[in-house]
């Protein structure tokens, strides 16, 4: 659906708009079609930059923009009114809700009222990233015309059945599911800051960041030693010394603290 947006929205050679880091998948189907990446770094605090923002919709006159809400890997939802300024300059925009399930927050009625906004979901984030089922919500014309540029089988029969299934008479067990996780990042986030030198991000995602005053590739191999895996986001910008972590099971997250603890204290 990323790939059919930046072929079908815009001239080739206009650029595409996203804010960084975020989900790489704008900048790679961007360039996989040749078209001009304007990537605009966040604030400090990983929210977005809007007179910068604003910036480069002047300078470069984009005709498509990508948000990712909540962002991938920062894990937070940008300002509604920054999204939305940015949208008045002219730029289709496209609203990444892969991990709405975990926020709740949501441009769907934008979607469905204007002719310059789609929101992107998927199933992926709810436990059923196997199924490869993406879904784009946006009025009925514009729907039809980004339809005509899909791939005959780009989705399987079986999955298209599950899919349905799940969201319809199965969709208790995902609430269910959400809700847990839900519980279990507020837990591991309170429980992780109580580590001393340990910042924990917010987020509204079902993933955090944490920040160490160690070399994030470091904590990282040792978490390792100790038979955990995180994702090392230090190498994006504004993200030194940070890693990420996904919200697990319960015994698997008290797995995750027991090991930082004897991290923290080996590298204190």
């Amino acid at each position: 659906l990323i790939q059919y947006l930046t072929i079908a929205v815009g001239e080739l050679s206009s650029p595409v708009l996203y804010p960084v880091p975020t989900f790489p998948m704008y900048g790679i189907c961007a360039t996989a079609l040749g078209r001009e990446k304007v990537e605009v770094p966040l604030r400090e605090d990983l929210d977005l930059d809007l007179e910068a923002l604003l910036r480069a919709v002047e300078e470069k006159r984009p005709s498509l923009a990508f948000f990712s809400y909540p962002n991938n890997p920062t894990g937070n939802c940008f300002r509604e009114d920054a999204i939305k300024r940015v949208r008045q300059e002219g730029v289709f925009t496209v609203v990444d809700e892969a991990y709405y399930h975990f926020s709740g927050k949501t441009f769907l009625a934008d979607a469905l009222q204007r002719e310059d906004t789609v929101v992107l979901r998927t199933l992926s984030k709810i436990g059923l990233a196997g199924l490869r089922v993406g879904v784009l919500i946006a009025k009925e014309e514009i729907a039809r015309e980004i339809n005509k540029l899909r791939l005959p089988f780009n989705i399987t029969y079986p999955s298209q059945i599950i899919a349905k299934l799940m969201l319809e008479d199965f969709y208790p067990i995902i609430e269910e599911h959400v809700q847990m996780v839900l519980r279990e990042r507020e837990r591991l986030m309170r429980e992780l800051s109580n580590i001393e030198g340990v910042k924990v991000f917010p987020s509204d995602a079902n993933f955090f960041l944490f920040k160490t005053p160690y070399p994030a590739g470091l904590v990282h191999a040792e978490l390792i030693k100790e038979g955990v895996l995180v994702r090392d986001v230090s190498y994006l910008p504004n993200l030194e010394n940070c890693l990420r972590v996904s919200v697990g099971f319960p015994e698997e997250n008290d797995q995750f603290l027991q090991a930082m603890q004897r991290v923290m204290k080996k590298l204190c």
